[in-house]
């Protein structure tokens, strides 16, 4: 009955020492916001895309008149841009289009060489906050002003 006893206790001591081996932990999430603010005198349309198995696909299409707002909210360990819109493990927001009333506008694409059509030049809207002006408690937040509509490109 003892050596049982003995058995019972080294068994049971080994199953705690590999469930304490085996225990992952998972990465705390926090909340993040991206807010884009029309603050040019004309409408504009925000689209955001990804690539679904090479597949350009639509995620979010929204009309944005002067002074509106578009918001996406996600949890993520870091903060991602627009990349975390989605809110997919997998995939994410890979690439955003502004058009104005016009016809003139921006495409930024994540990973690509060619940003010549981007509204920035620098930091990139789908990674680090550098890109965003913080509103505080993981608030961002891109201003589209009078003068990003004045200097608006020919979109392909």
């Amino acid at each position: 009955m003892q050596k049982i006893k003995a058995i019972n206790q080294v068994l049971m001591m080994t199953f705690a020492f590999f469930q304490i081996l085996s225990c992952t932990t998972e990465e705390s999430k926090m909340s993040f916001s991206v807010v884009v603010e029309n603050q040019s005198s004309e409408p504009l349309n925000i689209s955001l895309f990804y690539d679904d198995f090479g597949v350009k696909t639509l995620f979010v299409e929204q009309l944005l008149n002067p002074l509106e707002t578009y918001n996406c909210s996600y949890s993520k360990e870091i903060f991602t841009g627009f990349h975390g819109c989605l809110n997919s493990n997998s995939r994410g927001i890979d690439s955003i289009s502004i058009v104005f009333s016009n016809s003139k506008g921006y495409i930024c694409v994540d990973n690509s060489a060619d940003q010549a059509l981007c509204l920035l030049k620098g930091p990139s809207l789908f990674g680090g906050a550098e890109a965003f002006q913080s509103l505080g408690d993981n608030n961002y937040k891109i201003t589209i002003t009078q003068d990003d509509f004045e200097n608006a490109f020919e979109l392909p």
